[in-house]
């Protein structure tokens, strides 16, 4: 354990961290640049912390090969830049949010102990001895083995059900074998975990019956040796003795493989991970799904067979397209000579005493132990199964007597060599048609389907499985839709986002910011998505697709691949996202992507405050900007934002500060000004003197009291006062998409709550239609935009200009529910007759064409 490197709370007057307006602290201006300067290094800093996030998925998604030497460098690398956003925040907040120390500090812990081979949190000092079924998913992989956690998580997505079960996880074998690993009992403190969950287990059973157990390995390989699974029960003495002799069974198949010269990576796989206690099934059928069939002269294919006990001996086998929808290429249904009374199995046609006559591709209508649903959704499960572990799966499975599909157990089969189908692939692909290339990886692999177009309000119940997902932007909204997906196809987005650690989390081909895909890419198109190539093929390529299932992958099977995975599970999970919940607090941080996102909103929250915060801005050195509008202004320059030449008042032309000058815009634009007076009703004035001297005063609103442009190069905080509301604009406009953003906050206004109200409503739906994350508390509006291309930010902040002056004083107008949608209307008017319905410029302040980017440094200097 690190000894905890946290500054001191108690520093002296003019260190770094020291808040503002304390003794010694600089005033003005000079601190106002100085805070700056921490926000900047926030935004650099967490850019490089998600760079490097990125760089750990590429290499998870398949993009290279990596060693243990790289684990320890990015983790080292991260975890420096990690603290130094939570030391920045702490100076620009003053030392407000010193829990960031501790968090970071459990993090760190936690990363070096997995890098060191440790087992991570959920095997420390014996807890989780068993777990119930409801509470695996990939993070508790340790505790119960891939085959296990690949499972739920396919089950989770609905493509499969499970059977209700508990485990004696990683942690309870560890204990029982500490215990002396005795074959006819097990340790008392495993033995009442295991009676309370067996207790819990027949209660959600509804009664004690009889289970069965299995020994589960580590890995998912399709030639791991297993302990046979055996019965017990219902008595709860027989389950814990069965549980001891299948532990001592299983150890000693992973002791028989060391002594036949087995490595020591072989030998551990074959240790169990966990053992499985469920329900002893009474299957209506069961069979298996290779996603990869051994039969070469079906390729593309997926074998399902199905056997049913009250049909006879015999065993059905159904080949399926494998690029979905999974349409039904052959069916092999055994002889109804060897089926008895198939003819009353699950699937028969009522009413009929024999099989029909053999018709197209084999089938007897009414003879098939499977129909075409289920064939479709065990399909479907074994395509999510692929993605999870990395290769085609081998499933088994079992249908229940309400008819339900069950999955019992999964691995990861090899196909053998005359399988994989490569020869004249590079011809091939050479006379394939590209529809599209380019764009970025995000998760390699090859997927082919159907193109449907997706976008926030798609409903995932709606989406075929097994599509090719193109949008415009890789919104975090579409993460729901990733599981059901084949493949997604983005025409903007980063791949350090939300959207794409989905896509690898799910392993789900994927490649951002190919243009025009939506265009070049019609619904109902069925193409081949090659993600680690960048590029989309016209049609179904089946060799490629053979060559990505059959070829070598560094996957879930190499230790370095699963340690860079449980690192991951502490590095790159959003559990804590909008700033309103409650649980946004930095106690709850539980990775470093928890620790950067937060530091990231509480600086702009700082940001937004400027003016109550600071009251000495008041005397700093501003400078009035005339404009074309009845608007007094004034500049602070924080560096880059005003041209160096300016004089002491400035004009529009002399601003260089890009968002200020794209919110000028539509501000400044006097079609938006309606300077008319308004009709004030008596109502209108005693609704007003209860609010106008408290909305002046109220604390926290971050309003000074003259309006107050703070600029630099890429960002600008407006705090405007007009009448009785106030707008605070905060945006940084560069040229990565990834940092763009704008935070707007409207509050305010002197009419009746009613009307006030309507106001609020006019601006949440005129924000909504510029793409915003639009909250509304009453009277106070606030929205948030993030990541964006430069040109649709500037086109955004201007109508946002436009908004600001369109809505000054327009309360006191909103007399019925007609005047929202009638003034929502003449909105739109107004950008369409400014050209901001094209993104075209306005004619305000020099254009400055496409320069590039500074790099922000650390003291402030420099553009920013």
């Amino acid at each position: 354990m690190r000894s905890t490197s946290r500054p001191s709370s108690g520093r002296t007057p003019g260190q770094p961290g020291t808040p503002s307006g304390s003794p010694g602290a600089p005033h003005g201006a000079e601190a106002l640049r100085a805070l700056f300067a921490k926000f900047r290094r926030i935004l650099e800093l967490n850019n490089r912390v998600l760079e490097m996030m990125a760089e750990m998925e590429r290499a998870l998604g398949g993009e290279y090969i990596f060693d243990s030497a790289f684990l320890r460098s990015a983790v080292a690398e991260m975890s420096g830049h990690v603290h130094q956003v939570a030391y920045c925040l702490n100076v620009l907040s003053g030392n407000r949010h010193v829990a960031l120390y501790d968090r970071y500090e459990a993090i760190r812990n936690i990363l070096d102990d997995l890098l060191e081979g440790g087992p991570g949190p959920g095997l420390a000092g014996g807890r989780q001895l068993v777990l119930p079924g409801a509470e695996v998913r990939w993070e508790v992989e340790p505790l119960v083995g891939q085959a296990a956690a690949a499972l739920a998580e396919t089950a989770r997505a609905g493509e499969i059900g499970l059977l209700d079960c508990f485990f004696v996880s990683a942690a309870g074998i560890a204990a029982w074998r500490e215990a002396g690993g005795s074959p006819d009992e097990l340790p008392p403190a495993l033995a009442e975990a295991v009676r309370e969950e067996l207790a819990n287990l027949f209660r959600r059973l509804g009664g004690p019956r009889r289970l069965v157990l299995e020994a589960l390995p580590h890995a998912a390989a399709e030639a791991t040796p297993r302990a046979q699974a055996r019965g017990a029960g219902p008595d709860a003495d027989e389950v814990l003795r069965a549980v001891a002799a299948l532990l001592a069974e299983a150890d000693a198949v992973s002791k028989k493989v060391a002594a036949a010269g087995g490595d020591e990576n072989e030998a551990a796989a074959a240790s169990p991970a966990c053992v499985r206690l469920r329900e002893d099934l009474a299957a209506r059928a069961a069979g298996s799904i290779l996603a990869m069939p051994r039969e070469a002269e079906l390729p593309g294919t997926m074998l399902v067979t199905a056997r049913c006990e009250a049909m006879g001996p015999g065993e059905d086998r159904y080949f399926l397209r494998r690029v979905p929808p999974h349409e039904l290429v052959r069916s092999e249904q055994a002889a109804a000579a060897d089926l008895g009374g198939k003819n009353g199995g699950p699937a028969c046609a009522p009413g009929k005493d024999a099989a029909l006559a053999p018709g197209a591709r084999g089938l007897r209508r009414g003879s098939a132990i499977l129909a075409p649903g289920a064939l479709t959704g065990l399909a479907s499960a074994a395509r999510t199964l692929e993605n999870a572990l990395g290769g085609p799966p081998a499933l088994t499975w079992a249908m229940d007597q309400g008819g339900r599909l069950l999955a019992l157990d999964v691995s990861v089969c090899t196909p053998p060599p005359e399988s994989v189908r490569v020869a004249g692939l590079d011809r091939i692909l050479a006379g394939a048609e590209r529809i599209l290339s380019g764009g970025a990886t995000v998760q390699s692999g090859v997927a082919a389907g159907r193109v449907v177009h997706v976008d926030e309000h798609t409903d995932p119940s709606a989406l075929p499985p097994g599509a090719v997902l193109v949008a415009r932007a890789a919104a975090p909204s579409l993460s729901p839709l990733l599981r059901r997906a084949a493949a997604v196809v983005t025409e903007m987005g980063s791949a350090t986002g939300h959207l794409a650690t989905i896509a690898r989390e799910c392993r789900l081909p994927a490649v951002f910011g190919l243009q025009d895909a939506r265009a070049r890419l019609p619904e109902d198109t069925e193409v081949t998505v090659d993600a680690g190539a960048g590029v989309v093929y016209r049609g179904v390529i089946e060799p490629l697709l053979d060559f990505q299932a059959s070829a070598p992958e560094f996957g879930p099977t190499d230790p370095e691949y699963l340690t860079l995975r449980r690192l991951l599970r502490f590095i790159r999970p959003l559990s804590i996202s909008h700033p309103s919940d409650e649980g946004f607090a930095a106690a709850n941080c539980r990775t470093f992507h928890d620790i950067i996102h937060f530091c990231h909103e509480q600086a702009m929250e700082e940001l937004l405050e400027l003016s109550a915060r600071h009251p000495d801005l008041e005397q700093a050195a501003t400078r009035p900007l005339e404009l074309p509008v009845p608007l007094d202004l004034f500049v602070l320059d924080l560096g880059g934002g005003v041209a160096p030449e300016a004089g002491q008042r400035l004009g529009p032309e002399d601003l260089t500060s890009r968002p200020l000058r794209a919110l000028l815009r539509g501000l400044a634009s006097p079609s938006a000004w309606d300077n008319a007076p308004m009709a004030l009703h008596l109502g209108d004035v005693f609704a007003g003197l209860g609010r106008s001297t408290a909305a002046l005063d109220a604390p926290g609103q971050g309003y000074s009291g003259r309006n107050l442009a703070v600029a630099a190069r890429t960002y600008c905080n407006v705090s405007l006062r007009m009448g009785y509301h106030f707008n605070v604009i905060d945006s940084w406009l560069g040229d990565t998409p990834g940092q763009n953003y704008v935070y707007y906050r409207f509050v305010g206004g002197f009419a009746d709550e009613a009307r006030r109200g309507r106001r609020a409503e006019l601006v949440r739906r005129a924000l909504s239609r510029l793409g915003f994350r639009v909250e509304v508390r009453g009277d106070l509006v606030t929205a948030r935009l993030r990541m964006g291309e430069r040109e649709e930010i500037e086109l955004t902040l201007s109508r946002l200009g436009e908004l600001t002056g369109f809505t000054r004083q327009l309360d006191l107008a909103m007399g019925s529910e007609e005047d929202v949608a009638a003034l929502e209307a003449r909105f739109a008017e107004i950008g369409a007759d400014n050209g901001n319905g094209n993104g075209t410029d306005s004619g305000v302040g020099p254009k400055t064409g496409d320069e590039e980017q500074s790099t922000p440094t650390p003291d402030g200097g420099g553009d920013a």
